[in-house]
């Protein structure tokens, strides 16, 4: 997360199994406004190698999209690692 000023904001992170990850959206909504947040990037990676979202990557980003531009904050990117190789919406019109 980063401010108005482009300074960033503390990392958040989220313990999950190397298959699966479930993103707790209001968690994320909520530190978000606490910390007046104008801009998030998302990040996580896949331990299978694939660095391709899955349907649920997909479903999951777009409503947090739909959830964060009522309240001015922008998802800049979600990002998927897998080892070297890596995935971002952004740059795939995902976003």
């Amino acid at each position: 997360m980063v401010d108005e000023q482009l300074s960033p904001l503390p990392l958040m992170t989220f313990p999950g199994e190397p298959a699966e990850i479930a993103l707790p959206l209001r968690q994320i909504v909520s530190a978000a406004l606490k910390s007046d947040c104008r801009f998030l990037l998302l990040g996580h990676s896949h331990g299978h190698g694939d660095p391709a979202p899955s349907t649920a990557d997909i479903r999951t980003t777009r409503l947090l999209c739909r959830m964060l531009t009522p309240l001015r904050i922008s998802l800049v990117d979600h990002i998927i690692y897998a080892g070297n190789a890596r995935f971002s919406f952004r740059e795939q019109g995902l976003l």
